[in-house]
């Protein structure tokens, strides 16, 4: 309703999610509802994803985006689901007769910031983390990180290996190598493009990693990992805390 107080939505969702016990995890029907509950949740003062975790059955690239935090959705293949409809509804329209219904998976998750994938109990380690996660594909650097939460880098090493057991530049390192992987088994990209938009300073490097992580190059996992675009690997793919640095 156009006159109602936005306050008054709220509210209600507001008080259930307070009485969660923490942490949660909260899976709406749409991502309306997800959007919804990101808010009510920032009324009542509770983190997201900290506190609570929000996923959204369903899924809108503009919605998602502009949620806070950004909104982890289920790609449900509407495409597909289209594509196939349109297909039965000629057969059908060419006297063919009714058949069982058919199941579509989804493609996958979209994995946002509105999850959260691991357990970190140290606050300025999970912000770290969550910085880390949305600009790791911009190549994000460790002087940002640290310019951002506002601490050293010695402080800032410090408290990920009491934390972690390694340092931010092994965990950068990681999600990086997590979303090179994403892109090789999602999109045409060529392996040196994919390096880039990672941050590798070169596909060699890249490569490298690579092989000493997963034991494949690059074209060797895109054959084995391939799989339809929007839907990603979740975020712990790669383990974070094998590797010291």
């Amino acid at each position: 309703r156009s006159d109602c107080n936005p306050h008054d939505l709220l509210q209600p969702i507001a008080d259930w999610l307070a009485r969660l016990g923490k942490p949660a995890a909260v899976l709406t029907w749409n991502f309306l509802g997800g959007q919804r509950v990101c808010e009510a949740c920032c009324f009542a003062g509770i983190d997201v994803p900290r506190e609570v975790s929000v996923l959204s059955a369903d899924f809108d690239q503009l919605v998602s985006d502009v949620c806070d935090p950004p909104l982890t959705c289920v790609d449900q293949a509407p495409r597909q689901v289209g594509y196939l409809a349109a297909a039965e509804l000629d057969r059908l329209f060419a006297g063919g007769v009714v058949e069982e219904p058919k199941l579509i998976n989804p493609n996958g998750i979209i994995w946002k910031q509105s999850v959260m994938t691991e357990r970190v109990d140290d606050p300025l380690v999970s912000d770290a983390l969550a910085f880390i996660r949305a600009r790791v594909a911009s190549g994000v650097r460790i002087d940002e990180l640290c310019a951002h939460l506002g601490v050293s880098r010695r402080k800032l090493e410090l408290r990920f290996r009491q934390t972690v057991g390694h340092g931010p530049v092994a965990c950068l390192r990681r999600l990086r190598l997590q979303e090179g992987c994403r892109l090789l088994s999602e999109t045409n990209l060529l392996v040196k493009q994919i390096a880039l938009k990672c941050g590798f300073g070169s596909s060699e490097q890249f490569q490298r990693l690579l092989r000493a992580e997963v034991g494949m190059t690059p074209m060797q996992y895109r054959s084995a990992n391939r799989r339809p675009p929007r839907g990603t690997a979740p975020p712990q793919m790669l383990d974070l805390g094998d590797s010291a640095g």
